[in-house]
């Protein structure tokens, strides 16, 4: 029972519509993500988790104006998470 031929332009929209609902929103995760921390003891004096796209890095920046860069290179969301905690405290 053969279908009808699928174009090589139907396959390209499929993939790009499966990637679409791959993709997390890293910048709303780390925005989440923030007050969760700032309850901790080890990351109280956490004042921001900002996601830049262009380094897939994440940059915490401290009370005492610290900042830690966090890889989150080619990370899934929960990925993500764990690569900021492992890499900031």
């Amino acid at each position: 029972m053969a279908g009808r031929p699928v174009s090589t332009q139907e396959i390209i929209h499929l993939n790009y519509n499966r990637k679409e609902r791959k993709m997390e929103d890293k910048s709303k995760i780390c925005d989440l993500l923030l007050p969760a921390l700032q309850a901790t003891r080890n990351l109280h004096d956490l004042e921001d988790l900002e996601y830049i796209p262009e380094q897939e890095a994440v940059l915490a920046t401290f009370a005492s104006g610290a900042t830690k860069k966090a890889n989150v290179s080619m990370d899934s969301g929960t990925a993500m998470i764990r690569d900021i905690i492992a890499q900031i405290v």
